[in-house]
């Protein structure tokens, strides 16, 4: 039984030197500071890629955000910005709306509506006639006649009898 004691100690002995391992810890760290020099002096090159990759990336991600921002519906997008207080957004939306379909009633609309919220009225006056003239136009190309012949039909008809409350006053008495 002493033997066995005495042998377990002289294992336990040879632990007690704690310097041992150290030389194997300073080995291990000089590995890991040449690999870390390494590194840095290849990052140094992928450091540009990278930065390139990531312009591109957040072209890329620019691009794709304004054409759903396109695809929403200009009215929905233009009020969220309204309600922001981002007037000038809204007009270039507008405008930008109005220049790829000048025939678009909706369009001019829109346009005189974001012109009034920046107090432009009479800038927004001039897109409103010009939108009465577009409505009038498509009314004419539908029906194949004339505003002034539809206006005159309408007024015989008594549909746009603008004295009517004055006739029907002096019926009575």
């Amino acid at each position: 039984k002493k033997v066995k004691t005495a042998d377990e100690k002289d294992d336990f002995d040879d632990f007690d030197d704690f310097d041992d391992f150290d030389d194997f810890d300073s080995d291990a760290e000089e590995e890991v500071d040449s690999g870390a020099d390494e590194e840095v002096d290849s990052g140094d090159g992928e450091d540009h890629a990278d930065a390139d990759d990531s312009e591109q990336v957040d072209e890329e991600l620019e691009s794709l955000l304004e054409k759903a921002s396109l695809s929403e519906d200009p009215e929905v997008r233009t009020a969220k910005m309204m309600r922001e207080g981002n007037f000038e957004g809204a007009l270039e939306v507008w405008k930008k709306q109005t220049v790829e379909d000048s025939e678009n009633a909706d369009n001019w609309r829109g346009l005189a509506t974001v012109l009034d919220a920046m107090d432009e009225g009479d800038k927004a006056n001039t897109v409103r006639m010009h939108l009465q003239r577009l409505e009038a136009q498509a009314v004419s190309e539908v029906t194949g006649r004339s505003m002034e012949d539809i206006m005159a039909d309408l007024l015989d008809d008594g549909v746009l009898n603008f004295s009517a409350g004055s006739d029907a006053k002096t019926q009575k008495d």
